[in-house]
């Protein structure tokens, strides 16, 4: 099978920015051994020229931008082309932001077989960021962004997502009449790296590990007032926050609240990691922990757990449906801080649970492995019809 993955892919294999581009090489990837995998990734400014480059039998188109996902929007007609050369059995479109509405209607109006994969959900996420910072800025990119997303739901005939928290929103558009229709939709988590099930973790101190985007969704600021008060009990933990910057405001602002909290000698943030510096964090971990506003599955929690990290996160979106409270770590509401906090001090001195836990994310993490996903995708692109 020929097969067009479409959306954003790591410009550097071993530096991965974000849940995306964790989807589209992995399961690229695990695609090539009975397959033939195209990739074409979203234009980025950076680039000077458009060039074709091919990593482990993986082929990989990469365009010049504009400087953003909007104004790559004229790059359209040229992407089509190189598509259209390649003549794919399938089209797997990634996001539903402007660049992939936009793909989606040319691909959807040539009659090729076009399935979609919805990572996260703008329409709340765009939301929330609204309500938390009002701006004529923000309202636009709530505006756009919800629109392009109904849009592209809407005009599917299959899509995928990651947890049934996202079918479930979707169902409700349908409900507010935010969208007329609802496609067929085949729920298959996003997977991780098989080297996450192999780090042996050697944990010098008690150290929280906090991995993902540096932005206000992600929750890094409430994370340190939580982290504040533990240290008012012990000493002897520390915390690592690793993951690139989105949001350079939010970042200075973080390590503002670091340097006047006096906390300096105990959070670390990482900016610059590429994947054998997550994987060192990983190794020296005692606990992942997560205080995000929204995510739809949160990738970062299945790679903690196939570490065998237990996981401390807030109780919002897609996340029950991979840590089961009490089970394979815990959760608190959004809003209760001090029960986050108490469930960071439980697992750090509980053993016997921090033990059970921990072997029961070994053993539940093998389902994110991308080699099942990649199966079940492929039966997803075997029953699409044109």
């Amino acid at each position: 099978m020929i097969i067009a993955q479409i959306g954003t892919f790591p410009e550097h294999i071993n530096r991965i920015k974000g849940g995306i581009e964790a989807s589209v090489s992995g399961l690229s990837f695990a695609m090539t051994k009975e397959n033939r995998i195209f990739v074409f990734d979203t234009p980025r400014n950076e680039l000077e020229n458009d060039f074709v480059e091919k990593i482990d039998n993986v082929t990989i188109y990469r365009y010049h931008g504009e400087g953003n996902n909007f104004k790559s929007l004229k790059r359209i007609q040229k992407i089509f082309k190189d598509i259209e050369k390649i003549n794919p059995d399938i089209c797997h479109i990634h996001g539903s932001g402007y660049l992939q509405n936009k793909l989606f209607k040319v691909l959807s109006a040539k009659n090729h077989k076009v399935i979609v994969t919805i990572h996260g959900l703008q329409h709340i996420e765009k939301k929330k960021e609204l309500t938390k910072k009002r701006s004529v800025r923000s309202l636009l990119k709530y505006y756009l962004l919800s629109k392009s997303e109904f849009e592209i739901i809407e005009n599917s005939k299959n899509i995928i997502v990651d947890t049934k928290y996202v079918e479930d929103q979707i169902i409700e558009y349908r409900n507010q009449k935010k969208i007329k229709k609802t496609p067929q939709i085949a729920i298959i988590p996003q997977g991780i790296d098989q080297h996450y099930f192999s780090i042996k973790r050697n944990p010098i101190d008690s150290v929280l590990l906090c991995v993902g985007a540096i932005s206000r969704r992600k929750g890094q600021l409430k994370l340190l007032e939580c982290f504040h008060e533990i240290l008012k009990s012990s000493v002897n933990v520390k915390l690592i926050i690793a993951g690139f910057i989105s949001e350079r405001e939010y970042y200075d602002e973080l390590l503002f609240e670091i340097k006047e909290r006096g906390l300096e000698d105990y959070v670390t943030v990482f900016t610059q990691n590429d994947q054998e510096d997550i994987f060192r964090l990983y190794s020296r971990a005692s606990l992942f922990v997560l205080y995000s506003a929204e995510e739809s599955q949160g990738i970062v929690l299945a790679e903690a757990m196939a570490t065998g990290l237990p996981v401390v996160a807030t109780n919002v979106g897609g996340i029950p449906y991979v840590v089961e409270n009490n089970i394979n770590g815990f959760l608190s509401n959004y809003d209760d801080q001090s029960e986050f906090t108490s469930n960071i001090g439980l697992l750090l001195t509980d053993m016997d649970l921090y033990k059970r836990i921990s072997t029961i994310n070994k053993n539940s993490a093998l389902k994110f492995d991308w080699n099942v996903i990649a199966d079940q995708i492929l039966k997803v692109y075997n029953s699409t019809s044109r």
